[in-house]
C-alpha cells in the first residue's frame, strides 16, 4: 500500500470502517453478489486487504467450497479476522509486497477499492506479483470507483483524489480501463472483462474479471 495512506487504516478502526461500508452501500454485497459467480468454482481463493472481513463473511455464507486465504496489514484488523473467522480462513498478517504468501491459488479478490491505495506505479507492480501467484487458469477480481463518479473524496482531477479525515489522510489513484489493460498486458494477463454496478448507497463502480 502507498505508506502514507497506511496511517488511515491503523487508525480508523473496525468500527469506523464498517460505518465507511454501511455509507457506500456496501454492506448489501452488490460487488459480491457480481464478483462471487466468478470464483464460486474455484479450489482457493485469497482476499488481499480483508479489512474486518466483510467478503470473508459473503463467502462464507454463500457456502464456498475453497481453501480461503485472507492478507491484512492492520493489526486490529488482524485480531478482528483471526477472532471471527481463523476456523475457515488462513489469515496473513503484514504487507502483501513482505508476507509469505500460500502456494499459488486460483483466485484472487481486491475488493472496495483496495487498489486505489496504491499509485499508479504501485498497481504496476502488484499485478505483476498477483500474475505469478494465480494458477492458470486463475482470475484476479479488482473493484474500484468508476470514472467519473464524485466519491465522498476531493478529486483533484478524474482519477487522483484525496480525502482528509480524523483517523489520517488518503491520496488515491483512479486507474482507467486503459490503465488496466495496459497493466494486465505488462503483466501477461489473458484478457479483462469490465462489470459496471451500482452499491444500495447508488455509488458507481466497475469491478473487472482478468483472466490468466
Amino acid at each position: 500500500m502507498n505508506k502514507n495512506n497506511f496511517g488511515f487504516y491503523k487508525n480508523v478502526g473496525v468500527k469506523g470502517l464498517q460505518k465507511f461500508s454501511d455509507t457506500g452501500g456496501f454492506a448489501s454485497w452488490a460487488d459480491m453478489e457480481h464478483a462471487y459467480p466468478i470464483l464460486r468454482d474455484t479450489s482457493s481463493v485469497l482476499e488481499l486487504g480483508a479489512g474486518y472481513g466483510r467478503c470473508l463473511e459473503f463467502l462464507i455464507k454463500e457456502g464456498y467450497q475453497g481453501k480461503m486465504y485472507a492478507v491484512e496489514q492492520s493489526e486490529e484488523f488482524v485480531a478482528h479476522l483471526e477472532k471471527t473467522f481463523s476456523a475457515e480462513v488462513e489469515i496473513i498478517a503484514g504487507d502483501f509486497n513482505e508476507v509469505a504468501l500460500p502456494e499459488a491459488v486460483d483466485s484472487v479478490l481486491w475488493m472496495w477499492s483496495g487498489i486505489i491505495d496504491f499509485t499508479e506505479k504501485e498497481q504496476q507492480a502488484m499485478f505483476n506479483r498477483l500474475f505469478g501467484l494465480l494458477n492458470r487458469p486463475g482470475v484476479l477480481v479488482v473493484d474500484a470507483p468508476r470514472i467519473g463518479f464524485k466519491t465522498f473524496a476531493q478529486h483533484d482531477d478524474a482519477q487522483h483524489l484525496h480525502y482528509e479525515s480524523p483517523y489520517g489522510d488518503l491520496k488515491c489513484y483512479i486507474p482507467s480501463r486503459s490503465d488496466v489493460d495496459r497493466m494486465c498486458e505488462e503483466a501477461g494477463f489473458a484478457s479483462v472483462e469490465q462489470i459496471d454496478y451500482d452499491t444500495s448507497a447508488e455509488r458507481q463502480r466497475s469491478l473487472f474479471a482478468i483472466h490468466k
